[in-house]
């Protein structure tokens, strides 16, 4: 756990490093498999609805994706999300 919290930790600060020219980028590709994995990863994690339209949806208001990515509370973090980011890893 305390890895998971590392990395997160370590994802969440990337995030604050994004320019609006990436988050464009993001918008505008249709993205690989990992970042797809990586974004139904956070979109999970916020209690959103997962897929790539999804996401799409939250990068509209990207400013708003990212302080909700920054301001994730690691210890609110229930077992049915860990148990959903587990079935994301093997899909």
């Amino acid at each position: 756990m305390r890895k998971c919290i590392s990395k997160l930790f370590t994802a969440q600060q990337k995030v604050l490093g994004l320019n609006s020219h990436e988050i464009k980028q993001i918008i505008g590709d249709r993205p690989g498999v990992t970042v797809a994995i990586v974004m139904d990863a956070v979109m999970t994690l916020l209690g959103l609805e997962t897929g790539w339209s999804s996401v799409l949806e939250a990068l509209l208001s990207p400013n708003d994706l990212m302080s909700k990515i920054v301001e994730l509370d690691v210890d609110s973090i229930d077992q049915s999300k860990i148990k959903q980011l587990a079935i994301l890893k093997t899909e």
